[in-house]
């Protein structure tokens, strides 16, 4: 299969996005210290408002990768050990983190929320808090929601799980728009006492990744074998700029005067197709190792940066309030640069040394193909 790398520069945009989200949400410590900042302001109504959306495209393309690499002769204790293995080492170190920093006084460490994150467990429907480790509950979704639709298309006829995935991402969305009343964001809220937001959101964005997975395994020989036109290269190319353009000012400015943000959803929809496709400048630009580079820093990212975010609060912006207040661009560089810098800290200190240790242990002591619940219960233990 021809490899999709510029996806990964996608990735990393859409961690930044979050971070800035974080950054100045309603929760924002920012705005909590400098409440009557003209920039912090703007950045609240703006970045506070709808960047937590790209948490969705991240849903989107997981669902896409998921089904054009399948490999149903995988058992199900298969696949989901090579989830756990891929996203847990990473969760475990924030777990050891934040215990440290709540040794500190910076906060109060919520053992019970917390260690069913490192069960990935803590955004499945039996907990009302997601605990301290904050992006967790995502990770808790993706590997439950993955796995779900592992299952399904692994062990039904496709005929029955097109439509099923169909309905899925349709009436999740659909539920999703008119329960937030047009913004799709939240994952704790309980729905008939079963479901939770983040759930829900799981299941429409992967179905939608898998509906787009189909699309191209329909159309990959076309796609493969297209004979570049200097017209069509030109109007790819517009359209590419133009849509990742309308998606970075509306997710970072969120100008939209039509509030749903099914709107954002289609759009990136757009652009990820438009990106499969590479017929254009942008998408071919990025389509290269760079873009590869730094994809693959965004988990390792997306699961510190709040950490280093409080860290910086309590040791530096509680104390030299005026500097904050006065100088905010340099609070928001400072901000983004050393969760990045920690970010790729933690990728190469442990979420890469740490899958490579666990995919050694795993080969050297592989779980025999078994079925049942015990079999589930043995893949986390080795853990």
């Amino acid at each position: 299969m021809q490899k999709i790398q510029n996806v990964e520069f996608l990735r990393f945009i859409m961690i930044i996005d979050i971070l800035l989200y974080h950054l100045f949400n309603k929760d924002s410590l920012l705005l909590q210290i400098a409440p009557n900042s003209e920039v912090y302001n703007f950045l609240g109504r703006t970045i506070g408002y709808s960047g937590q959306t790209c948490v969705d495209f991240f849903f989107i393309i997981a669902g896409f990768f998921l089904l054009i690499t399948l490999n149903k002769s995988n058992t199900v204790i298969q696949f989901l050990q090579k989830k756990v293995i891929r996203l847990l080492p990473v969760v475990a170190f924030m777990y050891i983190c934040y215990w440290l920093l709540a040794l500190t006084g910076v906060m109060k460490f919520d053992y019970y929320s917390n260690l069913l994150a490192l069960f990935l467990i803590n955004s499945v429907g039996i907990t009302l808090k997601h605990g301290n480790i904050t992006g967790t509950w995502f990770v808790s979704v993706l590997v439950s929601v993955l796995t779900f639709y592992f299952y399904i298309l692994k062990h039904f006829e496709k005929k029955f799980t097109d439509l099923f995935i169909i309905l899925f991402t349709i009436i999740g969305y659909a539920f999703l728009v008119h329960f937030g009343n047009g913004r799709i964001g939240g994952h704790i809220h309980s729905v008939a006492y079963i479901f939770n937001i983040g759930i829900i959101r799981g299941l429409s964005g992967i179905g939608c990744g898998i509906v787009l997975g189909n699309l191209y395994n329909m159309y990959r020989d076309s796609i493969l074998n297209y004979k570049e036109k200097w017209l069509s290269f030109w109007l790819f190319s517009a359209a590419e700029i133009y849509v990742f353009a309308f998606l970075v000012n509306n997710l970072t400015f969120h100008r939209l005067s039509y509030k749903n943000d099914i709107i954002l959803i289609i759009f990136f929809i757009m652009l990820f197709a438009l990106f499969v496709l590479k017929r254009g400048l942008l998408s071919k630009l990025l389509d290269c190792k760079f873009s590869v580079e730094l994809g693959k820093y965004a988990y390792s990212i997306f699961l510190t940066h709040l950490f280093v975010v409080r860290i910086i609060n309590y040791y530096f912006w509680k104390s030299h309030i005026y500097f904050v207040e006065q100088y905010p661009v340099f609070q928001i560089i400072l901000a983004v640069v050393l969760a990045v810098f920690f970010g790729v800290l933690t990728y190469h200190f442990v979420e890469k040394p740490a899958a490579n240790y666990l995919k050694n242990l795993f080969n050297n002591n592989s779980v025999k193909k078994t079925s049942g619940g015990g079999a589930l219960l043995a893949s986390y233990c080795l853990i």
